[in-house]
């Protein structure tokens, strides 16, 4: 199948654009194919749902859930380890994590929603002290407040 554009291109100018054209189309794609299978493989291996709220990967029909994100979080780093700045695509390092990921497995990471995941983020910056006062915070605001 020939696709021509509407105008003419001076000699080789048009086989160069065309070819641009079908090798960008060709590589963008699989990329993003297998860096979703490379985190559709990590998921799997860490139980295939949100660490906190248990809300699924994957929907019942095997497909991925629309509009969420999750994320494969360190609960330690080792000192060899990268992070994700050490590379310039996410499949680049989601092709690095996941022999990580399935050996390790709970040992060192969980799988956890964008929402989780920032609020754990979070959470983890503050101090033992800071945090028993919120909890406690939260604790007496569920029971309506006052110490009864």
């Amino acid at each position: 199948m020939e696709t021509r554009a509407a105008y003419t291109l001076k000699g080789g100018e048009y086989q160069n654009l065309a070819y641009e054209m079908a090798k960008s189309r060709f590589i963008k794609k699989p990329r993003r194919e297998r860096a979703r299978d490379y985190m559709d493989q990590m998921a799997e291996d860490l139980g295939g749902a949100c660490y906190i709220c248990k809300e699924p990967y994957k929907t019942s029909k095997g497909k991925r859930r629309p509009g969420m994100a999750f994320t494969i979080h360190h609960l330690y780093y080792k000192a060899d380890d990268k992070t994700w700045k050490d590379f310039n695509t996410r499949l680049q390092y989601w092709k690095y994590l996941q022999p990580l990921v399935h050996v390790e497995k709970e040992d060192q990471f969980i799988l956890l929603c964008r929402s989780h995941h920032k609020a754990v983020e979070i959470m983890a910056r503050w101090s033992r002290a800071n945090f028993g006062r919120l909890y406690n915070a939260v604790e007496l605001t569920r029971k309506g407040g006052g110490s009864g």
